[in-house]
């Protein structure tokens, strides 16, 4: 199972963030557009640690709800959580929350004001294989998982997965037939 990858990040909204300033509204409270990004930026401080080198992401799906106003000086946390990886696709449910009192000092977690789900597609590099295709190395690690309790032919899927490799030549390791 992939590891489940979380970012939180506070911003303070000013007068650049307004729905008047950037263009989708006309009151002076925290845009759409600019809450989406920050939300987006979460996604991206949750998944770039775990990419591999000359790898990105991109998002390419966002459902959002904005259920609440946050005035200029509002201090605002976002969130992002992973919650499904499918290969390249990362789905994260995000959302945004007022932080109420004196930060740093008598701070609590104040009412959800958007919740929602990012999806970012990874590109670029190719990821390394998680386990050494190194016929040794896979009998090892369904060895590994079937003293963990994992049934043989779970482990033999999980490795080849993980490996990058077909299910029948992990199959064909471990039974002791042609690789």
């Amino acid at each position: 199972m992939d590891p489940v990858c979380t970012a939180v990040i506070r911003r303070t909204v000013t007068d650049d963030d307004t729905a008047l300033a950037v263009g989708s509204g006309s009151l002076p409270v925290l845009g759409t557009p600019r809450l989406l990004a920050w939300l987006e930026a979460a996604t991206c401080a949750a998944l770039d640690p775990t990419l591999p080198e000359g790898s990105t992401s991109v998002g390419t799906r966002v459902t959002l709800e904005h259920l609440g106003a946050s005035a200029v000086g509002q201090v605002v946390e976002v969130s992002a959580s992973t919650a499904y990886v499918d290969g390249r696709l990362h789905r994260f449910t995000v959302a945004a929350r007022h932080i109420d009192g004196v930060e740093g000092e008598d701070e609590r977690p104040g009412k959800v004001v958007a919740s929602g789900e990012v999806t970012r597609v990874v590109g670029g590099a190719e990821p390394a294989p998680a386990i050494s295709t190194d016929e040794g190395a896979l009998r090892a690690a369904v060895a590994e998982r079937q003293d963990r309790g994992m049934n043989r032919k779970d482990a033999i899927v999980e490795v080849a997965k993980l490996a990058g490799v077909p299910k029948r030549e992990v199959y064909n390791l471990v039974h002791g037939g042609p690789a």
